[in-house]
């Protein structure tokens, strides 16, 4: 698998994740984390970092 699959992959079940996440207000934010924190093994900082920013940003919306 080429890079860009695998990150094309997980922005995939990211979003897929976030839009249940606005259609329920919030109730699979623990899932959100679980997912987020099981990125690390990636070694990619910058994308953790990313997805835990817009994590925040949408609480932040639906609040």
């Amino acid at each position: 698998m080429r890079p860009y699959d695998v990150f094309e992959k997980v922005l995939w079940q990211f979003l897929k994740k976030m839009s249940i996440f606005l259609q329920t207000k919030g109730n699979n934010q623990k899932e959100i984390e679980s997912f987020i924190q099981s990125l690390q093994v990636l070694e990619n900082p910058q994308l953790t970092a990313l997805f835990e920013l817009r994590l925040q940003q949408y609480k932040e919306f639906i609040d």
